[in-house]
């Protein structure tokens, strides 16, 4: 780490190999055809040239180009309201944790092929997250388990009954575990298997828990609620150790809300400030206007002194914490100050959010922070989660002691990989201690290894259930197909137990719920994909508490408060933003996707600060051992540790929710299964998401699959001086009230190079094409709103047949997304601020591909638009090596050369599968402009501009990108491409993109930036504006 140098400039780069200027980045750059392009030797003699070119002239001449024969058979009584060509779209609903999304998934001859949100749902407004959408994959797994399984031996339902049935139910030796659950037709079946097992113990467990959140509020209110923000009422927000952008189970609804007031479209809008005080890099900490990084055993302390500079400003209801020592230098207290006068002055239109693992005092301290400051039933709402089955710590961990003891004969699984989540607790191997194990899950997992019984659980796209919304929304889950194996739903897994055996549409027609409802509306509720008189239902207002009844709480947290700055290895764990709790460990969409922050593929790595890199002699890729005292046992794992700028020292970022291992039935050549990742639970206490540990260095190096310095704007040279000058113009920014004063900022850098405001007015060298008529496709991306959440590129990969290349591929930077999503640091590398840029292929009206490709496989249409005849490509790269935007993806290899037919299913029967040799790219998402202009044409009317949403629009829940017509001033792109802050990237080249972009603003505190300039005019002779 001593190659770092002026480390805290204030400039924009990409990554720590680009400020350091390594010669690993280097050689990535400068390398034309990467090792292992090439397939022929490079001894390549000119006999053995012409001797491989003679035999393949040969084989030409016999096979020619036929493909080989496929017999299909013909519907016989062809069903009514399906029509090869035509997609369907149902609505169905996705449940995650305590939460559920409504969808609406697109099916192609009863075969799913995408989902996206339902506009008429409160959780999901018309978006999706990565998770919803890659959740269509997990359906085509082909490693899914596929038959009851008995002893690893195949059996059947039949045989599985009798075995329950031959269990002794009023023995009291009989578990069941389960994820949360938020199904009324499911809770109806569980109370009665209540009473049937007598005696038995009902346990949920969740990695993703909201349980001390609920525990804290609940001791104040006496009521089972978790807060339901409504940011666009707020002004400031403070999130302590909270990712609400993100990793909350509400991320949707957050992110319509809060970017509602982060919009801005004219010098007089005002937007909301918000500060993230965090000890892990975040998606919500990259879009604070201030973030501050804090060691996770100092949160306690935080809120302790924000609780007393509450007191001095006016809130006198609150009572004072004692404080012997700070924690916190002179700078953090001013940040303190600043936070409390900001809140005050905001009453009413502030939050403060905390993350949900905090323990149950600190969500109380905080909510009383947010009545004190008039948030609740104001900027807050809360929902009554009561009638979930909601995550038990103290149960689970009694549960454990009695599994290790003995004490139960008869375990139920129910969808948890429970070897995965617990070995480490366990004494033996669960089979030696439970003699009879029944497991309803997804894979041949450590689990169904060790299990009795493994029965293969339906997807919830083969399934009929219901689900309930924090907020209250009844809907229905919709099954899009028939399973695709001999598996069956939680609903008709427990009807089994109940010695009924019914389906599950009949089990959800009997449930309380909706036998009352009457055929129609039952009907119409399955078509709406919800009970819309049930939207919102559980959302109440609360009561205001007496604080003097609850002191206790302020003595919590003075009991918590860490005396002294610690000086040991704190391990800070977080759930995977790829994988989630493990539950998408075979999601190869999800895996291959970058991380939002690191920008890691793949696989996790042990998140590290600068300092403590330089501090312990530790660079990227370095395997280390992490080991934790537990009970006087040594636990460890072993890591590779991977340097982020913006981490407290002396911390330890690591990702639970990988290494969890399942048999994989099919082994394909570009994808690399054996990828596992580090189980992180292995040294991880119950309850606590942070931990003392010991790291030690083992000398050994992993490799790691890291795309930040891929496909850069820079890649066309090594001009590293002029680059970093240029970047500012990539990104462009101002604080909102230097907007104010000028709204022309973002021409500045155009006037620079002389360029004229209008496109049309920039000379060419090149005839103009009038595309005045018509319509003209073009796209905005609001730079002010996307938090970098990969929605966009998960939803591009699903609708067009991208492939999944893996991670040496990745490695080679030969990654296939069309959305490369770009992410800035900018200035003090252990403080820095965070810009995202989310970067596909602009289509240039004078676009420099099209001029070098010799076979015109690039062209441009009469729209706009700049397309692929894939066909005619003889894959040159041209047109890549001309491309100034590096938005054009080779396939080097037919990567989709052994997809598994299962897994073919997936595919969008509307967009060509490619081959090897052949570039792609963003097509504007062509498929869906044709099928709108068709169905307008047979409705005969008029094309509109609602009638197109390309996929990347459709999923981002920011609402960052606006897509339609530029010749319909009347059209959402028109608008925004209006607004004075509209930019073209690199608009010096004259390519004159389609697609446009709105500058960030950031919204900085006054006095937090006078101090911000003070110090580094002083110490660095650099300007700043706006982080500490």
């Amino acid at each position: 780490m001593s190659q770092i140098k002026n480390y805290k400039d204030k400039t924009y780069w990409r990554s720590l190999d680009e400020k350091m200027g390594s010669d690993d980045i280097k050689s990535f750059l400068i390398k034309e055809f990467p090792e292992g392009t090439v397939e022929l030797a490079e001894t390549m003699t000119r006999k053995k040239f012409l001797t491989l070119m003679g035999a393949s002239m040969a084989m030409a001449g016999l096979v020619g180009c036929r493909k080989p024969v496929q017999k299909l058979i013909p519907y016989v009584d062809a069903p009514e309201d399906v029509i090869p060509g035509i997609p369907n779209y149902y609505s169905t609903t996705i449940p995650i944790g305590l939460n559920a999304y409504g969808a609406i998934v697109e099916s192609h001859v009863g075969r799913p092929t995408h989902i996206e949100g339902n506009k008429d749902h409160p959780q999901s407004k018309g978006s999706v997250n990565s998770f919803m959408q890659a959740s269509i994959l997990d359906l085509y797994d082909p490693d899914r388990l596929k038959e009851p399984l008995l002893l690893n031996q195949i059996s059947n339902l039949k045989e599985l009954s009798k075995s329950i049935k031959s269990i002794d139910k009023d023995k009291g030796k009989t578990a069941f575990i389960t994820k949360t659950i938020n199904s009324p037709s499911t809770i109806e079946l569980i109370n009665k298997l209540k009473e049937s097992f007598t005696g038995s113990e009902w346990v949920s467990f969740d990695l993703d828990s909201k349980e001390n959140q609920i525990s804290g509020l609940k001791e104040l209110t006496g009521k089972e609620i978790v807060p339901f923000y409504r940011f666009d009422k707020a002004n400031v927000i403070l999130s302590i150790e909270s990712d609400f952008l993100s990793a909350d189970q509400t991320s949707i609804h957050n992110q319509k809300t809060f970017s509602k007031s982060r919009r801005v479209k004219t010098n007089s809008d005002s937007m909301n400030r918000l500060y993230c005080i965090e000890s892990n890099l975040t998606s919500t900490g990259m879009m604070a206007d201030h973030r501050f990084k804090i060691n996770p055993n100092l949160v306690h302390n935080f809120l302790a002194e924000l609780n007393n500079e509450l007191i001095k400003l006016g809130l006198y209801n609150l009572q004072s914490i004692d404080i012997t020592n700070s924690s916190f230098d002179d700078k953090y207290k001013k940040v303190i100050k600043v936070l409390a006068s900001d809140l005050i002055k905001n009453k009413s239109k502030s939050v403060i959010t905390i993350g949900d693992y905090l323990p149950d005092h600190a969500h109380s301290l905080v909510y009383i922070l947010n009545q004190e400051l008039g948030n609740n039933n104001n900027t807050i709402k809360y929902a009554s989660v009561q009638e979930s089955l909601k995550p038990e710590l103290k149960s689970t961990l009694k549960l454990i002691d009695k599994i290790n003891n003995k004490e139960i004969d008869n375990l139920f699984i129910l969808d948890m990989d429970f070897v995965h989540l617990f070995s480490h607790m366990l004494k033996d191997q669960l089979s030696n201690l439970v003699s009879n194990i029944y497991y309803l899950g997804t894979h041949k997992d450590l689990t169904s290894d060790q299990s009795t019984w493994s029965i293969p659980i339906s997807h919830y796209l083969e399934s009929w259930g219901d689900a309930r919304s924090i907020d209250g929304t009844l809907s229905i889950i919709q099954p899009l197909i028939r399973p695709l194996y001999n598996s069956i739903s939680i609903n008709e897994f427990l009807s089994i137990m109940l010695g009924e055996s019914k389906t599950d549409y009949k089990i959800l027609k009997d449930s309380k719920i909706w036998k009352s409802k009457n055929k129609s509306d039952f009907n119409k509720v399955i078509h709406d994909g919800l009970l819309k008189t049930s939207a919102l239902s559980n959302v109440i207002n609360v009561k205001k508490i007496n604080i003097k009844s609850h002191k206790q709480i302020f003595s919590q947290i003075n009991q918590n408060l860490t005396k002294n700055t610690p000086k040991e290895f704190t391990a800070r764990f977080s759930l995977s933003s790829q994988v989630y709790d493990g539950r998408y460990m075979n999601n190869f969409w999800l895996r291959e996707a970058p991380d939002a922050v690191s920008k890691i593929s793949w696989e996790n790595v042990a998140l590290i600060s600068i300092q403590t890199a330089k501090d312990n002699n530790l660079s990227n890729s370095d395997v280390v051992e992490i080991s934790v005292m537990n009970n006087g046992n040594i636990s460890s794992i072993e890591a590779p540790i991977w340097i982020l700028p913006g981490l407290p020292d002396n911390t330890v970022i690591l990702e639970v929710g990988y290494g969890r291992i399942m048999e994989r039935e099919v082994d394909r050549t570009y994808i690399d299964e054996g990828v596992l990742g580090y189980n992180a639970l292995n040294i991880k206490k119950p309850g606590s998401y942070f931990s003392s540990i010991k790291l030690t260095k083992t000398g050994r190096k992993h490799p790691v699959a890291c795309v930040q310095d891929h496909h850069g704007l820079d890649i066309e040279g090594l001009a590293g001086d002029e680059v970093e000058k240029r970047l500012p113009e990539i990104i462009r920014e101002s604080t909102i009230e230097e907007y104010k004063k000028d709204d022309d900022f973002v021409d500045y850098y155009d006037k620079k190079w002389h360029i004229p405001k209008k496109n049309e007015d920039i000379p060419s060298m090149y005839p103009t094409h009038d595309y005045s008529k018509g319509h003209q496709w073009g796209m905005s991306i609001d730079l002010n709103v996307c938090s970098g959440c990969n929605a966009c590129a998960i939803a591009c990969q699903s609708e067009n047949n991208i492939p999944v290349v893996g991670k040496e591929q990745v490695m080679a930077g030969r990654e296939m997304s069309w959305v490369r999503m770009d992410r800035y640091f900018k200035g003090d590398a252990e403080n820095p601020e965070f810009a995202l840029q989310p970067v596909s292929c602009l289509h240039c009206e004078n676009a420099p591909c099209e001029q070098v490709c010799p076979v015109a496989a690039t062209v441009h249409d009469e729209n706009g638009l700049n397309g692929m005849a894939y066909n005619r490509c003889i894959g040159t790269r041209y047109c890549a090596n001309n491309c100034p935007y590096k938005v054009r993806r080779f396939n080097f290899y037919n990567y989709t050369v052994d997809t598994p037919d299962v897994v073919q299913m997936a595919a969008n029967p509307d967009v060509t599968v490619r081959f090897r040799g052949v570039m792609e790219k963003c097509t504007y998402c062509v498929q869906r402009i044709h099928a709108a202009e068709i169905k307008a044409k047979l409705e005969d009317r008029e094309l509109t501009d609602s009638d197109i949403n390309v996929a990347c629009q459709s999923a981002c829940a920011m609402d960052a990108v606006k897509f339609g017509d530029i010749n319909n001033p009347e059209s959402e792109v028109s608008k925004a491409k209006a607004l004075s802050h509209d930019y073209s990237l690199l608009k010096m080249l004259n390519t004159k993109p389609r697609t446009t972009y709105l500058a960030k603003f950031r919204n900085p505190h006054p006095d937090l930036v006078v101090a911000d300039k003070s110090k580094h005019n002083h110490d660095h002779g650099h300007d700043s504006h706006g982080h500490h």
